[in-house]
């Protein structure tokens, strides 16, 4: 298992991604604990922190109101090598991103 930092890219937007610190167990996230990521915008210069939770959805916290809370992923059900593609659902619309780089933390 490797603590790994990794840095996914919009497939469509180039200045859009998130970076997410994580534990692989191989190419898998290794599951039963929450992590800790942050989406980015550097067109807006905006940032949202949020946790991929256990059942591998984004929750940007309380402070969103109803759905814009919660963001559906297939991060705990992919391989994640560099680039990989993944995707972020949110109502009926699909994100895609690809792993732009991952980085070991330790």
């Amino acid at each position: 298992m490797s603590a790994v930092r990794i840095t996914f890219q919009r497939d469509d937007d180039a200045n859009e991604g998130m970076h997410i610190d994580i534990v692989l167990n191989g190419a898998q996230v290794k599951k039963g604990t929450d992590y800790f990521g942050v989406w980015y915008d550097k067109t807006e210069g905006t940032q949202c922190p949020f946790i991929l939770n256990g059942s591998g959805q984004l929750d940007y916290g309380p402070g969103y109101e109803d759905e814009d809370q919660y963001y559906e992923t297939n991060l705990l059900t992919s391989n994640l090598t560099a680039g990989s593609p993944v995707t972020v659902t949110f109502e009926d619309e699909t994100i895609g991103y690809k792993i732009a780089s991952i980085t070991p933390l330790a």
